[in-house]
């Protein structure tokens, strides 16, 4: 499996569907987006392309890749079983796209996406869109979803000869819990992506507007330019004025209901300004620009075996190192992590561990200049950084396949 590439997120459209539910509410944020310094995929957003570079994979050639993480696995796997069932289910003639990319210019210059997967059924005139949600911090409805109703609509415009009477909106989520289980569908009809075209084209004409207006709300807190939104920043400090004061808190502490839920309601849109501050610092300090009085400090290292390669085999030769049979180093299919194989260790013996394994740090995060952790110096050049962001990442091409 090769390493991981930034996602692909259509294209970096600034009218992609990943983004509509905010551009939509927000007009304005897209001439902010524009002007916002871009930042490092995090490492969610890196795991997801691979989880969705995997499931392409196995949906294109029915095979699964050797190295693929079992808890990964797991979770694609319910997405990719989904999409297979209701491809064999569908009639003779029944058309199965994965990643297959859209244009939307007849609507805007520049909109465009990458449908997950959809099967077209021409005899029912039935079509099924699916969005893969890999990440499990925000639980994604599909009643209504602006963004498979945007696939939807290019899936349709790519294919100009589909008739579609019948519209399933699937959303697969497997790592975030919800009533209705990880597979959840939205059943309705062709004429409403009519009704959606008129609704898109609007929104996306408002955009232009030079006094295109900010609106905060939950929407912000994917957004790319959160940190810098003045809208945002007056909202925030306005709310915290009126609901964190100290005599708010006081009252809720005292255990008046109204006005902790109060407090509570005002908590997502104050996070998204404070997350998006400290991305952008912490861009700028990768970027090797100086943010006075903060710096980028190594996170907590954890620790992984030094021998890589065959899990057992290596289970065998630590065993014979350490003492112990390789059984007590094996889960059921992988070898356990150090942390776990010190606690199997008397401890007069857990020192044995430190010539085997290995400290690393999953990355960087932002620390005042009196932590006393070390500065940790940029790794990556301003040039360098603006090339990873301006490179294009499409996830395959469109793959069709007609059922026998």
């Amino acid at each position: 499996m090769k390493a991981p590439t930034p996602p692909r997120e259509e294209g970096h459209s600034q009218l992609g569907g990943s983004g509509c539910s905010r551009w939509m509410a927000c007009p304005g944020s897209v001439r902010l987006s524009r002007a916002a310094r871009p930042s490092l995929p995090s490492p969610y957003a890196l795991e997801g392309t691979k989880a969705h570079e995997i499931a392409a994979a196995v949906l294109r050639t029915g095979r699964w890749p050797s190295d693929v993480p079992s808890d990964m696995k797991e979770a694609v796997e319910v997405y990719v079983e989904h999409v297979g069932k209701v491809a064999l289910a569908s009639s003779s003639g029944t058309v199965l796209a994965v990643e297959q990319s859209f244009d939307l210019g007849r609507l805007h210059a520049g909109a465009r996406g990458t449908v997950d997967a959809l099967v077209y059924d021409s005899h029912s005139k039935h079509l099924t869109v699916w969005d893969y949600k890999h990440g499990s911090g925000v639980v994604v409805e599909a009643d209504g979803n602006r963004q498979l109703l945007y696939y939807a609509l290019g899936a349709c415009l790519a294919h100009p000869t589909w008739a579609v009477d019948v519209l399933d909106l699937v959303i697969v989520q497997p790592r975030a819990p919800h009533p209705q289980g990880p597979v959840r569908i939205w059943r309705t009809f062709g004429y409403r992506l009519l009704e959606w075209w008129a609704d898109l084209e609007g929104a996306m004409a408002a955009t232009d507007a030079p006094d295109a207006p900010l609106n905060p709300g939950d929407h912000c807190r994917f957004c790319p330019a959160a940190g810098s939104c003045p809208a945002l920043r007056d909202r925030a400090m306005l709310t915290a004025k009126q609901e964190f004061s100290a005599v708010t808190l006081e009252a809720a502490l005292d255990g008046e209901a109204e006005k902790l839920g109060r407090a509570l309601d005002a908590v997502p849109q104050i996070e998204a300004w404070i997350e998006g501050v400290k991305a952008l610092a912490h861009a700028e300090l990768e970027r090797g620009s100086p943010v006075p009085g903060w710096k980028l400090v190594a996170k907590r290292a954890t620790r992984r075996w030094r021998e890589n390669g065959d899990a057992f085999r290596a289970a065998q030769n630590l065993a014979a190192k350490l003492g112990v049979g390789a059984s007590d180093l094996l889960a059921p299919a992988e070898l356990l992590s150090p942390a776990q194989v010190e606690k199997a260790l008397p401890k007069d013996r857990r020192g044995l561990l430190e010539p085997l394994v290995l400290k690393e740090s999953t990355g960087t995060t932002l620390a005042p200049e009196r932590d006393p952790r070390p500065p940790v110096q940029p790794t990556l050049p301003a040039a360098e950084f603006s090339v990873v962001e301006s490179e294009q990442c499409q996830i395959g091409t469109e793959s069709e396949a007609v059922k026998p």
